[in-house]
């Protein structure tokens, strides 16, 4: 027996975020290569998956992507990834993007758009702090967090209105018998010993001083958990606190908002609220499901029940998350939906335990920031790929406990005797993914009718079959091909499997689309003002998201008088409404949704161009002016978004996964296929952050990695601690400096918290 087959020989189908992750884990143990032979089947000529990205050769070489991914400052899992890959990768000083920062653009604000057209964004920046991104500092328990947002809570309130600067300012314009039942449970809390209510401090008046205690009880968190207390101690220390900032969050309510220091403030305070008064009478902190327990409610629904005002559901803030994750049912934004256990996890992780920075934006399309230089490591490290080999059958053993066969299509007949295909070109220096195959390199390559096709349709046309089998071509499978694929795919495992039907039945995903635009002048130019803006959430449909690329034009291969000053990638979900009255046939729904996302665009500049650029209008419309838009080939007003990157995604494994109420019971574990040799990845697999991202998906992807390895042993953020230790927490956040115009929320992210 030869070297090579005593190897475990590992079939890794997909090359997305979750697949690659698995990869780059197992082959990030010593020794792996003595252990392992691992091949990743790819349908067509690039990785990425849902975030491939390339460069349109027939057009200056620009970068064309699909979507407006950002890094979340949280993404602990995916950012220490990065790192490691730029540090191991080596990239020569002065090289493009060399290093993880100079790929990564550390950003703080994210803007939203709420109320009227006529009203100006909301930037909604968050403060750097000391931590490194993606490093595996513990999180918090949910105590803790409970912790930290009463903490913040407490600092914040007073510093909202302009003239009551205190509690002992605010509270005394309460009702009567709120106070009263303010100081009943203040003294509750002294008579059960709760830390920090042992003694209660005095005013020279002998009233009690709110200002003092209230702080010394936000401070004492770490107390409550670590010193073993009771649930009942536990509540008796959080409810003045709780009580005290509703009743001066009330009256701030009531005041004038010309009497307000920072009016925007007042929704995030009240969320908080909402969020701590949830997670105190569900009892989230204590039960064995942890947050889990409301995974059947809709968030805002859960918000509603525990107090939460219209006022505040409809907020831009709130409505701005359903944004970022696409949490809308059936596509639809009217009726935005999501687990409330998923949307509380992302809040609770999102404000309060990034690192460094609130979000790293991308210098370069994905393609050429991560699975390339991805690639390049994977491929040294020893890693095959076998691009052009889209998965057709999964096959399962009589016993029907494991993968037994995998029946593929060879897409193309490629020239290298050895079947090698090379993927990348360099563009200005810099290792990317063409927008097409390189036809050079396959047979019959140079046809007009092979250039025709698209390899990345699963109903693409194959030159043979073929059939891998268990312990000749492969012993484990990881799978890495999402639900709205697997149907064809996955028939047998349905067939043995129940759960696999009832998964594929019931994991809902949404259409989605998007658009990028190349622009003469620059940011700056475009609003009239300093400062380019990163990234915005929170517009009207069907483009909610959007993100400033300008930083991508350097790598970019524009000329002469075409350079453009700055471009933007905007993106958003397809209602089924309008999905059902496009052709049934793939390439022509494509196609047909293509054409939709153009014309909802060119609506959407009608209406929406002031907001985002001022100068960049039409006289005194809100409409773009149409001339600014780079056309090599000069065409007239709305003509010229014919030269512009529209995409479409409707079908198969370029859908968006959602994370709807109920949803998380038909999840399946990466570990937990049902079939003891098949592995699954990706956003779709129940990792612990059940939402389409790219956090979740590589999450999955260790989680495949250590069922089949053991390692990595501990994965940040795959489930919420419930339980403290002796570690402390670091004191409560400084309280902020808020403007009109920004939200800054502190948030708590160094080591050792727990």
């Amino acid at each position: 027996m030869s070297e090579e087959t005593r190897k475990q020989r590992i079939a890794v189908l997909g090359g997305g975020f979750g697949s690659l992750a698995a990869v780059f884990a197992l082959t990030s143990q010593p020794g792996w290569d003595e252990r392992y032979s691992i091949t990743v089947y790819q349908i067509g000529w690039r990785l990425g998956g849902k975030a491939a990205s390339s460069r349109n050769q027939g057009a200056h070489d620009r970068s064309e992507e699909r979507g407006s991914h950002l890094l979340l400052g949280f993404y602990d899992n995916t950012l220490a990834m990065l790192r490691g890959l730029y540090q191991e990768l080596g990239r020569t000083p002065g090289a493009p993007l060399a290093t993880f920062k100079e790929a990564f653009a550390a950003a703080d604000t994210l803007h939203l758009r709420g109320g009227s057209a006529e009203q100006p964004l909301w930037p909604l920046t968050m403060p750097r702090n000391e931590a490194t991104p993606g490093s595996s500092a513990p999180l918090p328990t949910t105590w803790g967090m409970v912790g930290i947002l009463l903490g913040w809570l407490i600092e914040s309130v007073p510093h909202v209105h302009a003239r009551w600067r205190s509690f002992a300012e605010l509270l005394p314009g309460c009702e009567a018998s709120d106070l009263e039942a303010l100081r009943a449970q203040i003294e509750r809390a002294h008579n059960l010993g709760a830390p920090a209510y042992e003694t209660l401090p005095r005013c020279g008046d002998g009233g009690l001083d709110y200002d003092a205690l209230l702080a010394a009880a936000a401070g004492a968190a770490a107390s409550t958990e670590r010193e073993g207390q009771g649930a009942r101690v536990m509540r008796a220390w959080a409810l003045p606190l709780v009580t005290a900032a509703e009743l001066c969050l009330g009256r701030i309510g009531r005041a004038k908002v010309e009497d307000l220091a920072a009016p925007n403030f007042v929704a995030p305070l009240r969320l908080a609220l909402a969020i701590v008064r949830g997670i105190l009478e569900d009892k989230l902190y204590a039960g064995a499901r942890g947050l889990d327990a409301i995974g059947g409610e809709e968030f805002r629904g859960w918000l509603a029940r525990h107090g939460a005002a219209k006022e505040l559901l409809d907020h831009a803030l709130v409505l701005g998350l359903y944004d970022l994750f696409f949490a809308f049912e059936g596509g639809d934004r009217a009726r935005p939906s999501i687990a409330a256990s998923t949307m509380l996890r992302l809040i609770l992780r999102l404000f309060f335990t990034y690192r460094g920075a609130f979000y790293y934006a991308p210098r370069a399309g994905l393609g050429e920031a991560i699975f390339a230089p991805l690639y390049q490591l994977l491929r040294r490290r020893g890693v095959r790929f076998r691009f052009f080999h889209k998965v057709k059958r999964l096959h399962v053993s009589r016993t029907g406990d494991a993968i037994v066969a995998i029946t593929l299509g060879r897409q193309v007949a490629l020239k290298h005797p050895s079947g090698r295909y090379e993927p990348l070109v360099a563009v200005k220096g810099l290792p990317c993914w063409p927008d097409r195959p390189r036809w050079p390199q396959i047979v019959l390559g140079h046809l007009p009718e092979v250039q025709a096709i698209d390899f990345e349709a699963p109903e693409s046309p194959e030159v043979e079959e073929l059939l891998l089998r268990r312990r000749r071509d492969f012993d484990v499978v990881i799978l890495g091909i999402p639900p709205a694929a697997l149907r064809k795919i996955g028939v047998e495992l349905c067939r043995k499997a129940p759960r696999w039907q009832a998964m594929l039945d019931n994991m809902a995903s949404a259409a989605v689309c998007g658009a990028k635009l190349w622009l003469h002048p620059g940011w700056e130019q475009l609003r009239g003002q300093p400062g380019a803006l990163v990234a915005g959430v929170s517009f009207p449909a069907p483009f909610p998201r959007w993100a400033d690329s300008s930083a991508r034009i350097p790598f970019e291969g524009w000329r002469g008088n075409f350079w453009p000053g700055a471009s933007i990638s905007l993106d958003g979900v397809i209602p089924e409404s309008a999905l059902s009255g496009m052709p049934s046939e793939p390439a022509a729904q494509d196609l047909a949704a293509t054409t939709w996302s153009k014309e909802q665009l060119a609506r959407w500049l009608g209406a929406n161009t002031r907001a985002l650029w001022p100068e960049g209008t039409a006289g005194f419309t809100a409409g773009i002016d149409w001339n600014l838009l780079v056309d090599p080939e000069r065409r007239m007003s709305e003509a010229r978004l014919d030269t512009q990157y529209f995409w479409a995604a409707t079908r198969g494994s370029g859908r968006f996964v959602l994370s709807l109420p109920r949803g998380d019971r038909y999840r399946l574990r990466a570990d937990e296929s049902g079939f003891h040799n098949l592995m699954l990845a990706g956003d779709w697999v129940d990792s612990g952050l059940n939402v389409g991202c790219i956090e979740a998906a590589v999450i999955s992807g260790l989680q495949a990695a250590r069922a089949i390895c053991g390692a990595p042993a501990r994965i940040v953020g795959e489930h919420e601690s419930r339980s403290a230790d002796a570690s402390l927490p670091p004191p409560p956040p400084p309280p902020p400096t808020p403007a009109d115009s920004t939200v800054k929320l502190a948030p708590v992210a160094a080591a050792g918290v727990r």
